[in-house]
């Protein structure tokens, strides 16, 4: 491409060029970035998002024009567990899938020093990844569900003696709980461009975050806003298809039953929906790269030592720290 310019990723940024690096590169990545996670793991995406939206329109059905004091029948439970156990499987390998495409594309980039980049590339290199991806997700979501239902449960019995105490360990909870997912978020930069497992990522993404946990959480909170507005566009008109479900169990209401034709528009939606936010998943993925990049120069120098090596060019300078 005639105005491609290679944006350098080992490079101390401040939030303003983080977020410009971030928006610029996927800015000149985003027909080949795109092509290949739809490649891979969009099948699988539209499939489990499908699964799952018709699963839940089901329950929403089920808890909406169900007559007061009956209960679901057994069967019609087991199938809606049965369906969301296959979609939440499916949408979990996809959520493994889009990390791994994502950091492989990274990745790539940096070896070809080009955006021309091919699917079977990225597939290539996603095939490296994923499992200690996936592996990482899961050791991830029992961490930090463990380190909730263990603080919880002490707050629960804390706050049978006194209640105020228990509320400020409840506030206490969050906050941990915000921490370390904020800490975890460097896990995956780190088992990518460093390759290693979580074991070993763990405590080397608690030194690399270490005194800029708030430029971290202000990066990651922003992106994940940005991502979560486009995706939930569509999912207006779910919401409305959901609304006029529950309009028509008032009586006298006059507002006939959604056709199904119209159940099927809405699952349609919020399969999109999932199809979106999955694409959008590489706003703050890629920020985190770049916040993962800026750690490392800030701290170990590496691009600086490669431009050191460099015969010919000046080496970087760390003048321009982060100031958020």
């Amino acid at each position: 491409m005639a105005d491609f310019k290679l944006i350098e990723f080992y490079k101390t940024r401040n939030f303003g060029d983080k977020m410009n690096a971030t928006f610029e590169f996927l800015r000149q990545n985003i027909k080949p970035l795109f092509k290949s996670l739809l490649y891979i793991g969009g099948i699988p995406l539209v499939i489990g998002s499908f699964l799952f939206a018709r699963s839940y329109n089901e329950l929403m059905k089920m808890g909406v024009m169900a007559d007061p004091g009956t209960d679901p029948s057994l069967s019609l439970m087991m199938e809606f567990g049965i369906s969301m156990g296959i979609s939440a499987l499916i949408l979990l390998v996809s959520i493994g899938l889009i990390i791994s495409s994502i950091k492989s594309y990274l990745i790539i980039y940096e070896e070809k020093q080009s955006n021309q980049i091919d699917v079977p590339e990225v597939w290539a290199k996603t095939k490296t990844l994923f499992w200690r991806v996936l592996g990482a997700f899961l050791l991830y979501t029992i961490t930090i569900l463990g380190v909730y239902f263990m603080l919880i449960l002490i707050t629960i019995g804390i706050s049978a003696i006194t209640f105020g105490v228990g509320f400020i360990l409840i506030f206490g909870v969050i906050v941990l709980i915000v921490y370390l997912a904020v800490v975890m978020s460097m896990i995956y930069p780190i088992i990518a461009f460093e390759n290693k497992n979580f074991f070993s990522a763990f405590p080397r993404a608690f030194f690399l975050i270490k005194g800029k946990w708030w430029s971290t959480f202000g990066l990651l909170f922003i992106l994940a806003l940005i991502q979560s507005i486009i995706a939930s566009i569509f999912m207006v008109p779910w919401y409305i298809i959901f609304i006029i479900q529950m309009l028509h169990t008032i009586p006298d209401s006059g507002i006939s039953e959604p056709s199904m034709a119209m159940e099927i528009v809405g699952s349609i939606f919020l399969t999109l929906y999932f199809l979106v936010s999955y694409l959008m998943y590489s706003i703050p993925l890629t920020g985190l790269s770049f916040q993962y990049f800026n750690l490392v120069e800030l701290k170990e120098s590496k691009g600086l030592m490669q431009q050191i090596g460099t015969i010919g060019e000046e080496p970087q300078s760390k003048d321009d720290e982060e100031d958020f």
